[in-house]
Formats: C-alpha cells, sequence, structure tokens
C-alpha cells in the first residue's frame, strides 16, 4: 500500500563522496519538487526490474549542471517501497545503475 513510485530530487552539495557518505551526514535534496519519477509494480518476489522516465524537468537539471560545475547529484527514495540498487561493484555491467540523457 502507499506510493510506490520512486522519485529523482535534485542535491545541490556535490562535495560528498562514495567513501565518505553515510545515512547519518547525507546531503540534503530538494524534495519539495521531484525531478521524475517511475513505477514498476512490485510482486512480492525479488527479481531485476529496470525502470525509465521522461521528464523535462530532470533533462533542464542535467543541462544546468552540465553548463556549471558539470557534477550531478541525486537522491532516489520512494516513501511506499524498499527499492535495492545494484553498486558500480556489481559484476554484471548491465546491472550497474545508469542516466541517460537522450537530446532531440
Amino acid at each position: 500500500g502507499g506510493d510506490g513510485n520512486v522519485y529523482s530530487y535534485f542535491v545541490s552539495d556535490d562535495s560528498w563522496t562514495e567513501a565518505g557518505v553515510t545515512w547519518n551526514n547525507q546531503p540534503t535534496a530538494n524534495t519539495a519538487s521531484a525531478l521524475g519519477s517511475w513505477w514498476l509494480w512490485d510482486d512480492g518476489t525479488v527479481h531485476d526490474m529496470v525502470g525509465t522516465y521522461t521528464a523535462a524537468a530532470l533533462a533542464s537539471q542535467v543541462q544546468t549542471e552540465l553548463d556549471g560545475d558539470k557534477s550531478l547529484s541525486l537522491m532516489l527514495a520512494s516513501s511506499g517501497y524498499t527499492t535495492t540498487y545494484y553498486t558500480r561493484e556489481t559484476s554484471d555491467d548491465a546491472k550497474k545503475a545508469t542516466l541517460t540523457v537522450t537530446y532531440y
């Protein structure tokens, strides 16, 4: 029950590091305005699924960061479900999280 969407939020602080960030010192995200979201049906089993979305707000933020410091930090959050992501250490490159922005 509840909202099963996964939302992406902009994080303005790019000073965090993968090795240094923890739950207690995580940078603050702008949760007032999501850059986009996706929803995948959770049937209660553990299996891989791919979520995608098209959002002008995300594309705009990516362009702003590209024009600026060329670093984009995002927080992914869902209030309704638990979502697990593969890390860069996974041996299967196809399972690593990616951000692809396509311009037309």
